[in-house]
């Protein structure tokens, strides 16, 4: 629907118009444009409310547009798209907004103070509000978004600590949600439409079923995959940081997640496999590419996991070179 395609093209303009408005006036105020040189400059600068409301702007509009990808998925937009566009809007598009928001906030981290109780907030309402709407709907496409829109506030949640330990969590994270998140809507196609789809996938089309099991386990934090080492990394930073309220908020909202992740895969393991007239939509034929692609995803969800203290040591240089301690 072209009134659908308008209202994204319209949410995303506005948070790229208001992100450019804030960039334009911190430029202004350290006299460069390199992060390194705005890091250097705001050193020196008080936290005041001229400063402060531009800063809001940018973080603001980078949170908004990597929230609203996954959460798109939930929404009639989502509805009618294809699988493999969904896929890329919740994952790579969120990616490149975080990405961009994990430098800026390290560029801007002198005066963090104007912005961190602002970033906490959005974090918390993704994390508890993605984990509780995420069991109130039965798309199983819509429920993967909202995971992924709470795993995503755990994102945001490290950068709120304005530690090198929490950034670099932050960024290992990062990787396992974009891999999920991406592959999630993808793997699940036309049957992600109805819950009442994925009835008895398990036996029918075991490869499939598996790689949308193991996204969704992955979004959730479930141990032993990659989102569950992420997400442990991001609460020992929250918890030496002192940020122990935000901590608990993401333990509630990645329970309810995950509670709603096994309801998913419940039905595609333990529910018996039903008729084709009352599946709602034809079921995905059986290739090798098909098999292969799910067979791949599930083994980078495995070595990201298995791989995970090297992955996370490189997010830790890299923070490092973004200037935090």
């Amino acid at each position: 629907r072209p009134d659908l395609g308008l209202r994204l093209l319209l949410l995303g303009t506005t948070a790229s118009a208001l992100m450019l408005l804030g960039l334009a006036y911190v430029y202004a105020t350290a006299g460069t444009a390199d992060l390194g040189g705005i890091r250097q400059a705001l050193a020196s600068s008080a936290p005041t409310l001229p400063l402060a409301i531009p800063v809001l702007l940018v973080v603001g509009a980078l949170a908004l547009r990597a929230s609203f990808t996954p959460l798109q998925l939930a929404g009639p937009a989502g509805w009618q798209a294809s699988p493999v566009s969904n896929g890329l809007l919740a994952g790579i598009v969120a990616a490149a907004a975080l990405v961009a928001a994990i430098k800026i906030t390290a560029a801007v981290g002198p005066v963090s103070g104007v912005f961190a109780s602002y970033l906490e907030v959005i974090s918390a309402l993704l994390m508890l509000g993605g984990g509780a709407a995420a069991l109130g709907v039965r798309s199983p496409r819509a429920r993967a978004g909202l995971i992924a829109a709470c795993q995503l506030g755990w994102i945001l949640a490290g950068l709120a600590t304005h530690y090198r330990v929490g950034t670099a969590s932050a960024v290992f994270l990062l990787g396992a949600f974009v891999i999920a998140a991406t592959a999630a809507p993808a793997v699940m196609g036309t049957l992600g439409t109805a819950e009442v789809a994925l009835t008895g996938l398990g036996s029918l089309r075991p490869h499939r079923a598996a790689a949308i099991a193991i996204a969704l386990l992955s979004l959730a934090g479930a141990p032993p995959f990659a989102g569950f080492f992420g997400e442990f990394a991001v609460g020992a930073a929250l918890a030496q940081s002192r940020h122990l309220e935000l901590l608990a908020v993401g333990l509630v909202g990645s329970t309810l997640s995950l509670i709603a992740a096994i309801g998913t895969v419940r039905v595609l393991y333990l529910q018996n496999p039903i008729e084709e007239t009352r599946r709602g939509a034809p079921l995905p034929v059986w290739t090798r590419f098909s098999a292969a692609g799910a067979v791949a995803l599930c083994a980078l969800i495995a070595a990201y996991s298995l791989f995970a203290s090297p992955i996370l040591s490189l997010a830790d240089q890299g923070a490092e070179g973004l200037g935090l301690r």
